[in-house]
């Protein structure tokens, strides 16, 4: 009968110990959040509070970034954070598929920073607007809330490109994560600066 008994202890052990090992509960983080980005029925972190939406502005021309802070985030919090680069979007930063995915995030107690580039949003990619992303990284990295040696970075389509180059920007010491893929359409102006991207990094 121990040995019995002895599994069951180590299996209620596990149980409860295994989900708080780090690379247990980013596992299992991680496959909750991906139902929220395919938009699935089943979404998992529903069940979390939501998190609180600010507005603000970056950089110059100021351009306005949306921030999602996560439920009960404060000053002194340390919270990890993310900047989602949207690279090329016509779409407006609070189209229904862009808050669900920075609301999913959000929920997962991360800060979600969503910059909006008038350029951007306007089909046009210039030279300065890998800088002008480090402005809003700088920005999210310098809120109160935030621990700024946890700050990611995550580009989708052409901002995968511009998040690639803002990555090396001196001014951007912070951990870096960066995602998805870089394309290139034939409708979008300014790619032709990309054979030289170094003119876009601050020395």
């Amino acid at each position: 009968m121990r040995r019995p008994a002895a599994l069951l202890a180590a299996l209620i052990a596990a149980v409860l110990v295994l989900p708080w090992l780090p690379p247990v509960r980013t596992a299992v983080l991680t496959v909750a959040l991906v139902p929220e980005l395919l938009g699935t029925p089943l979404r998992p972190l529903s069940v979390l509070p939501e998190p609180r939406l600010i507005t603000t502005t970056y950089g110059t021309p100021a351009d306005r970034l949306d921030v999602y802070l996560p439920a009960g985030a404060a000053p002194g919090s340390r919270l990890p954070a993310v900047v989602l680069e949207l690279g090329v979007h016509p779409e407006p930063i609070d189209h229904p598929d862009i808050v669900g995915v920075a609301t999913a995030i959000g929920r997962l107690g991360v800060v979600v920073g969503v910059p909006d580039s008038n350029a951007l949003r306007n089909l046009q990619i210039t030279p300065a607007e890998p800088a002008h992303l480090v402005d809003a990284l700088l920005t999210i990295a310098t809120r109160p809330e935030v621990d700024p040696a946890r700050v990611g970075l995550a580009g989708f389509s052409a901002g995968a490109s511009i998040a690639l180059v803002a990555a090396a920007d001196k001014m951007f010491w912070y951990s870096c994560l960066i995602f998805s893929h870089g394309i290139v359409k034939e409708n979008i102006t300014g790619f032709d600066f990309w054979p030289d991207v170094s003119s876009a990094i601050r020395p």
